[in-house]
């Protein structure tokens, strides 16, 4: 199995309106939120093609996204996107990656290839992480990274797109 890597196309939108890439995001997201292969993203509904457009596509000249695509399916299996604030000089990231290619190095080399481009544009990055998470903490280690700290009942997001309160652990990667 080879995975490649490559920064987000915006090119090709299908009959819905959405570039491809954006598509196969919003594909196996959702699969994966029906069949709880998820139990770490306390989400209150799945991706919507609004929240595509209004988030990914509006943000692209702003946010930086990398996906890992697969050339044998022809199709976008993970994704890590780097939501960059107004001031460009902090970003939030986040890591979605298809059930069918957990524990396959995409998730490292999608963060990998974020964290790059992060320091190249001088970029902050802040990741939060469920302690529950194995996943993403063992990335976060293999890369040289530890928790600057432990936040109890993290509620970031509460009353946007997850349902309750977590507790997570902050990692802050300076550029």
């Amino acid at each position: 199995m080879k995975v490649i890597i490559r920064k987000i196309s915006w090119e090709n939108p299908n009959s819905r309106g959405i570039p491809r890439d954006c598509a196969d995001i919003m594909d196996y997201f959702n699969r994966a939120i029906d069949s709880s292969s998820y139990p770490l993203i306390p989400r209150y509904n799945k991706i919507t093609i609004n929240e595509i457009k209004n988030i990914w596509i509006s943000g692209k000249d702003k946010d930086i996204t990398y996906v890992a695509y697969d050339p044998e399916l022809d199709k976008v299996i993970g994704s890590a996107t780097l939501f960059v604030k107004k001031e460009k000089k902090l970003g939030e990231l986040n890591v979605t990656v298809d059930p069918n290619y957990f524990n396959k190095k995409a998730g490292a080399e999608l963060v990998r290839a974020i964290l790059e481009e992060a320091k190249k544009q001088g970029i902050t990055v802040k990741i939060h992480t469920s302690v529950d998470n194995k996943a993403m903490q063992k990335i976060m280690e293999k890369l040289g990274h530890k928790p600057s700290q432990k936040i109890e009942n993290f509620k970031e997001y509460k009353d946007k797109i997850i349902a309750s309160c977590f507790d997570a652990y902050e990692y802050v990667i300076n550029p």
